[in-house]
């Protein structure tokens, strides 16, 4: 009798075993077996199966995967998470509603400026242009609109659309932000040299006439007056806060707190 107990045991393990590896066989979900071949796009998120299935994966605690609904002869990646094929755009495992399939494209990351760990943009260089630490998303685009992390921004109605800096697209005199947090903002000023133009955190910018504060207590874009323009610059970083930043002319000092606020130097 315990030989015949130990023999259904055994065989019960045996067809775990097997129906587990026969799991990952037909449904590598749980495993997806190839990954995509992205040549120069920045992509490790989209993969595919050797069956030809394609998957979206990101990483938590572990690695997971979600089977994507794609026409497999058409499916490819686009650039970072954006991808198509011929019925529909992708971001993420998500469908972008109503995107334009043979008009959509992602907007070329050329920066001038990406932001640095402490939240502050400074100009590309050799050492950082192929670290962007605090880039949110990727902004693309098609025939009708412009899109921020998937998410429709504005209309497309510009003739010359450029990557400025990290999340940040200058369209001809406008300025788009994109946020993952809030929604992305669209900045038109009157005044606004935009050849000139420079970020120096996400609130605070500058042209050669003037410095600019964004206010998101009343969503509104204006020149600080007061400050000249030639000597303003970042001073340091307040101590108990490490992205509430001083910046000022020597002789006025503004940090930011929902606006740009007059402060001290120290």
């Amino acid at each position: 009798m315990r030989k015949i107990l130990l023999i259904l045991v055994l065989l019960i393990g045996l067809g775990i075993i097997f129906n587990f590896i026969l799991t990952l066989w037909k449904d590598l979900s749980i495993y997806p077996f190839d990954k995509i071949s992205l040549t120069n796009q920045r992509s490790s998120t989209y993969f595919k199966d050797r069956f030809g299935n394609f998957y979206y994966g990101f990483q938590t605690l572990m690695m997971q995967y979600k089977k994507l609904n794609v026409d497999k002869g058409s499916f490819k990646v686009i650039d970072g998470k954006y991808a198509k094929d011929r019925y529909q755009v992708l971001f993420g495992q998500d469908i972008i509603k109503n995107a334009d399939v043979l008009s959509f494209k992602t907007i070329p990351n050329n920066y001038s400026y990406v932001l640095n760990q402490q939240h502050l943009y400074e100009e590309i260089d050799d050492l950082n242009k192929l670290y962007d630490g605090e880039k949110d998303g990727d902004f693309a685009l098609d025939k009708n609109h412009i899109y921020f992390n998937g998410y429709r921004v504005v209309n497309n109605k510009y003739k010359e659309i450029r990557n400025f800096a990290t999340n940040i697209v200058v369209a001809d005199s406008d300025i788009i932000v994109g946020n993952i947090n809030f929604s992305s903002i669209v900045i038109s000023y009157p005044t606004l040299d935009t050849s000139t133009f420079r970020p120096y955190t996400k609130e605070f910018w500058a042209d050669n006439n003037f410095v600019y504060c964004y206010s998101a207590n009343t969503n509104k874009f204006y020149p600080l007056k007061n400050i000249n323009r030639s000597r303003f610059r970042y001073y340091k970083t307040k101590k108990e806060n490490q992205f509430s930043h001083v910046f000022g002319d020597e002789n006025g000092f503004y940090t930011y707190l929902g606006d740009c606020v007059q402060t001290s130097r120290d």
